[in-house]
């Protein structure tokens, strides 16, 4: 018996140590084609929105943080894997206290890198692979699809929409790859100063709201 117990403990360990001997580690980078998402501003640097009144304000590059977060996973308390995901946060902050923000998150088969955009309160999720907004936040409420191995769950509908377009002019200044936001969900509590429509151009960041009585702010 005593044998027995000892070959057991033998195998243990020898199993415990080749476990430690295989811990995988991973790096998970920007798909290039999405770095351009992020802006080229720098901290301090600002730019200008007017809207349909006249009223200027100037939206200033407060925050800039690129970083890669690390994570890990295992069996038996001993790390199997180990993984760092690239991150890009940016938050621009205007002189009449409007938020804008985006931020980039580096993601891995079948999904895409996912951009997170919000302004005033407005925000959305949107896989740039699988052209699927999962989640939308707002003063009114806050929607999440369930995220599975294979994709995105069908538990909770999204009314709100992107549109990815090949150029788009803004007082006569044309841009190249813009994603267009429209807010579609908790209608009913809107308010005059809700935002419903974003647009943000790659490198340059927002370029484009309307308010929901009409008001349009756009870049000069």
């Amino acid at each position: 018996m005593a044998k027995t117990i000892y070959c057991n403990s033998k195998w243990i360990v020898l199993s415990f140590l080749l476990l430690l001997g295989c811990v995988k580690d991973e790096v998970v980078g920007f798909d290039p084609t999405n770095k351009e998402w992020i802006t080229v501003y720098s901290m301090g640097d600002n730019f200008t929105m007017r809207d349909d009144n006249g009223i200027s304000q100037s939206f200033v590059l407060t925050e800039n943080s690129h970083y890669f977060s690390e994570s890990a996973g295992g069996i038996l308390f001993v790390t199997t894997h180990r993984s760092e995901t690239e991150y890009h946060y940016q938050l621009f902050t205007s002189s009449y206290g409007s938020r804008f923000s985006l931020s980039l998150t580096a993601s891995t088969l079948p999904f895409g890198d996912h951009i997170y955009i919000e302004l005033n309160g407005i925000g959305f999720d949107y896989d740039l692979r699988l052209k699927n907004i999962f989640r939308i936040s707002s003063p009114f409420g806050y929607l999440s699809k369930t995220i599975t191995d294979t994709g995105y769950g069908n538990d909770v509908t999204i009314k709100s929409t992107v549109r990815v377009l090949d150029s788009y002019t803004v007082n006569q200044a044309q841009y190249a790859g813009v994603l267009h936001f429209t807010l579609r969900d908790f209608e009913a509590d809107w308010g005059p100063f809700t935002v419903k429509e974003i647009f943000v151009a790659k490198k340059y960041g927002l370029i484009k709201y309307i308010y929901n009585n009409g008001l349009t702010v756009e870049r000069q």
